[in-house]
């Protein structure tokens, strides 16, 4: 029960984080603002991670999670992207294939545990 508990927890600061990184690209107007937002964003969460796997059992992934949280999106999009982008039918089966191997093995490189 306490492994899904710090699952749910970790989803649930990725997703945290993701979604004000991703609000701050929209509401900020020059890539200098957006870059500081952001910059500001993710060294605060790192930190609440290192503060927070002091005291839990278990350890929070910051850059797992996110990965984790994009990988359905990336798959789904990837693949249209393939169909549409490249021109000859071989070259976009090949290419929808790369990218399905290619983004469920990235966690497994980011996070060598798994």
């Amino acid at each position: 029960m306490g492994n899904f508990i710090i699952y749910m927890l970790n989803i649930l600061f990725c997703g945290y984080v993701l979604a004000t990184c991703l609000i701050s690209l929209v509401s900020f107007d020059n890539w200098e603002d957006r870059t500081i937002a952001i910059t500001i964003i993710l060294g605060s969460a790192q930190l609440i991670a290192t503060l927070l796997n002091r005291v839990l059992p278990h350890k929070l992934h910051i850059l797992g999670g996110i990965a984790e949280l994009i990988e359905g999106p990336l798959l789904v999009i990837g693949a249209i992207v393939c169909l549409d982008v490249f021109e000859p039918w071989p070259i976009k089966i090949i290419g929808m294939f790369t990218w399905i191997a290619l983004i469920f093995f990235v966690p497994s490189i980011i996070s060598p545990r798994r």
